[in-house]
């Protein structure tokens, strides 16, 4: 008799345990993907840039990374035509990107991002080499 007890008593836990694993996180049932804001600018993008003190440039190429030291930065190389060597960092809020005061290549940069569609960010900043503030608006197409 405590056999057939204890055997109705796993039963009944085996099978409480397999429900109760089996409810979905989510109302509608649906798994709901962990992903990085970020992401979705990673890769390389073609820049034109529209300048007040230069001439419309060829469009050049700019490489987007995530940043390894916080979760909300990512790094944007050949910013401004920098180099492929020297980084911008940019502040990412899902389709908004903010580029904070900083210095890259002696020159102060500072500005914003809106990305438009998963292949087009438009931007608008400025850039002061210590003499002229330069008002740039660039669209990057994702290649």
């Amino acid at each position: 008799m405590k056999k057939i007890h204890f055997l109705i008593f796993a039963t009944i836990i085996l099978f409480s345990v397999y429900f109760v694993s089996c409810n979905p996180d989510d109302p509608d049932g649906s798994p709901q993907p962990v992903t990085d804001p970020r992401d979705q600018y990673v890769g390389n993008w073609t820049c034109t840039e529209v300048s007040q003190l230069f001439p419309t440039q060829t469009p050049f190429t700019v490489g987007i990374s995530l940043s390894s030291t916080n979760t909300s930065q990512i790094l944007i190389s050949n910013f401004y035509h920098f180099g492929t060597s020297e980084n911008a960092i940019a502040v990412v809020s899902d389709n908004s990107v903010a580029l904070p005061q900083q210095t890259v290549c002696s020159m102060a940069i500072h500005g914003s991002g809106n990305l438009e569609t998963a292949t087009k960010i438009t931007w608008n900043y400025f850039v002061n080499d210590g003499a002229d503030i330069d008002t740039v608006s660039a669209t990057y197409i994702k290649q």
